[in-house]
């Protein structure tokens, strides 16, 4: 079997805390793509359905522009700030 490595891409993420500022900040960036239903999570629309985000996980933007939800243990094991 081959043998492959993920190729270097930057995307940019927010961690959800709950907080209405945060909210609005995505929602400036992420328009109809997120709702947030009660205080504690948001909804966001991929191309796969519908994702909720509680409080920790993070919410991702990759290369492509696709929006999606990552727990924050996934998120830490794949990425790290850039400098």
């Amino acid at each position: 079997m081959r043998k492959f490595i993920a190729r270097n891409s930057y995307i940019a993420a927010e961690r959800w805390n709950g907080e209405s500022e945060l909210f609005e900040h995505l929602r400036e960036n992420f328009r109809d793509l997120i709702s947030m239903p009660d205080s504690s999570r948001i909804v966001v629309t991929t191309p796969d359905g519908e994702q909720i985000a509680t409080i920790g996980d993070w919410i991702v933007q990759d290369s492509s522009g696709t929006v999606f939800v990552m727990k924050d243990d996934i998120f830490n094991r794949k990425y790290k700030a850039s400098s």
